[in-house]
């Protein structure tokens, strides 16, 4: 399934990444998933949230760039191997995945997230 997800720069020093969230938070958005790829100078937030319009709009109304990402979201088996399996079809069909992640989301439901160029194209192949 084809999702939004949310992705702010915040530079890397004290409270930042707390100021994102408060942001977030101050505009009752649910974060259902976070992570942070971090560098010397600066963090890049991933985000899922239950609103991602009203996210945007709230970190550009705090001053903060944010970027909407088409992204697919893979349901998991709960089985080893389960998100292999998934990305080992995107690789057999030349698609290159530039970067995933998984969460935990209901109790007993795991996905995986995946950002390729082509997010239609992705998902004709896990679903085909």
């Amino acid at each position: 399934m084809i999702i939004q997800q949310v992705s702010v720069f915040a530079q890397n020093k004290q409270g930042a990444v707390a100021d994102v969230l408060r942001i977030l938070t101050e505009a009752n958005i649910q974060l259902l998933f976070f992570s942070i790829a971090d560098t010397e100078e600066y963090g890049f937030l991933h985000l899922l949230v239950d609103d991602t319009a009203k996210a945007k709009q709230a970190l550009i109304d705090n001053g903060k760039v944010p970027h909407v990402t088409d992204v697919l979201q893979i349901r998991l088996d709960h089985t080893p191997g389960a998100f292999y399996r998934e990305l080992n079809k995107l690789s057999g069909a030349g698609i290159n995945v530039e970067y995933a992640y998984g969460y935990i989301g209901e109790p007993g439901v795991a996905y995986g997230v995946v950002n390729v160029k082509d997010v239609h194209a992705a998902e004709q192949v896990l679903n085909g």
